[in-house]
């Protein structure tokens, strides 16, 4: 008795150890070209973020703004070099003690005198605060010393100025 109705389904197939029909290989196909649809509208999403973001972006620096900093540079450049060579034609500055004084601010402490009046010649980097540190162990001394030789504590104090260092006004 062959009835259809009680036969197992046997499909009819070339080799009868595949797994698979033909509709599996459709959508496999398919979701591949889903997928390289997606890729190729990101893609496309990309270029044109970057089309537009280099069309809005700003132009940058102006022209004449490099052209005016790079002059400024070199003119800071040769007041570099002049002051440069300024300084190694300077000879080196010294304490050069007035008559009846020790040179360094020390023995004058050591000796106690009053009116003893120290000649200082300024040298790089010399600013009040550092004097009155060196020579009266407090910085906050820089107003007596601006004021002894008729200056301000804001006066820039230039390479090779004679400056007298006046005894300490607090004993």
């Amino acid at each position: 008795m062959n009835n259809d109705a009680t036969e197992p389904f046997k499909p009819t197939r070339d080799d009868p150890f595949e797994d698979s029909y033909e509709w599996d290989y459709e959508e496999e196909r398919t979701s591949q070209g889903i997928l390289w649809g997606r890729v190729l509208v990101l893609a496309a999403m990309l270029v044109l973020a970057f089309v537009v973001g280099r069309a809005t972006a700003p132009s940058g620096v102006p022209g004449d703004e490099v052209e005016r900093l790079q002059n400024r540079l070199a003119a800071s450049q040769a007041e570099v070099d002049r002051l440069e060579a300024e300084a190694e034609q300077e000879p080196q500055a010294q304490v050069t003690p007035t008559p009846g004084t020790s040179p360094s601010p020390e023995t004058t402490e050591d000796t106690g005198t009053e009116g003893d009046t120290l000649v200082y010649t300024v040298k790089s980097g010399d600013s009040f605060a550092d004097l009155a540190e060196r020579f009266y162990q407090d910085a906050t001394l820089d107003d007596f010393l601006a004021e002894a030789n008729g200056l301000s504590v804001a006066t820039p104090l230039k390479i090779g100025q004679e400056l007298q260092i006046p005894p300490d006004p607090e004993p």
